[in-house]
């Protein structure tokens, strides 16, 4: 959804059309699950803050000013709820017991287990790159911005992801 779009819709939505918030939905709520499930590593969990979100979007759409860059604002808004609700609750339910779930838009189901079982062996930031990077399609120096950290560091990372991940032939 192109930044223009996503903004036409939040107007939509501060002028009282609350069903502007479906085309939102269909285009981000899984992203926002995932992203969210990286971080706590609980599907039910993940889907609770993702929905979570886009209510707040719902009801705040008067206080939100233009978005830029979409996907960059919903990812990190997403990823500081997951990180908030980590700080208050901790879970033991992993992403791999409902990787089912999770990636059930990918038609491969192979290598949705294998994503799923693959990602414990990523440190925090790795998971963060790998979300924003392999989930969001940013681009280094998006992911440079928004997590602040080096381009240089960022382009390593990527690559250590791949290597950690080398068995996963779907990865670019």
């Amino acid at each position: 959804m192109t930044p223009k779009k996503f903004n036409e819709y939040l107007d939509k939505i501060r002028n009282g059309d609350t069903r502007a918030i479906k085309p939102i939905f269909n285009e981000y709520y899984k992203k926002m699950t995932l992203a969210a499930c990286c971080k706590v590593r609980n599907v039910e969990d993940a889907k609770d803050i993702a929905s979570a979100f886009l209510l707040y979007i719902l009801q705040n759409a008067h206080k939100i000013e233009y978005i830029e860059d979409p996907n960059a604002w919903i990812s990190q808004s997403v990823r500081n709820r997951a990180i908030d609700f980590i700080r208050k609750d901790s879970h033991t339910t992993y992403l791999s017991e409902h990787s089912d779930e999770v990636f059930s838009h990918h038609p491969d189901f192979d290598l949705r287990l294998t994503v799923a079982d693959s990602l414990h062996v990523l440190t925090e930031i790795e998971r963060e790159v790998f979300d924003l990077h392999f989930i969001y399609g940013l681009k280094y120096r998006e992911i440079s911005k928004q997590i602040g950290r080096p381009i240089g560091t960022i382009k390593s990372d990527v690559s250590i992801i791949k290597r950690k991940l080398q068995h996963l032939k779907h990865l670019k």
